[in-house]
């Protein structure tokens, strides 16, 4: 499943070996491994600790600990396109969606 939605990624993103992309609340890089295949670099952020220590990643997969609420204080370079697959739901409030959205703009 995770395999045909990151080729749909790749398809409708036109995703190209020297694009990043940036994968918010990732766990543990399921889907940041799949996209990982259709791009340069894939940089995956969550704020859970134990699932970035279980995700095993591929060599152009960075994983970031930290809260998509807080992009800017993040280590991470530009990318042309940011996903948030399943993340916002863990979201508590406006203030942090709307922090969210700041950062990713």
């Amino acid at each position: 499943m995770l395999s045909q939605l990151a080729a749909y990624l790749a398809d409708t993103l036109q995703l190209e070996n020297s694009h990043h992309v940036i994968d918010l609340g990732c766990g543990e890089a399921e889907l940041t491994n799949a996209i990982a295949g259709h791009a340069g670099a894939v940089s995956g952020v969550d704020h859970d600790e134990a699932a970035l220590t279980n995700a095993n990643v591929l060599d152009n997969v960075t994983l970031i600990r930290g809260s998509m609420t807080a992009l800017h204080a993040l280590p991470l370079k530009p990318a042309q396109h940011v996903l948030a697959y399943n993340a916002f739901q863990y979201l508590s409030n406006d203030d942090e969606a709307f922090a969210a959205f700041r950062g990713i703009h």
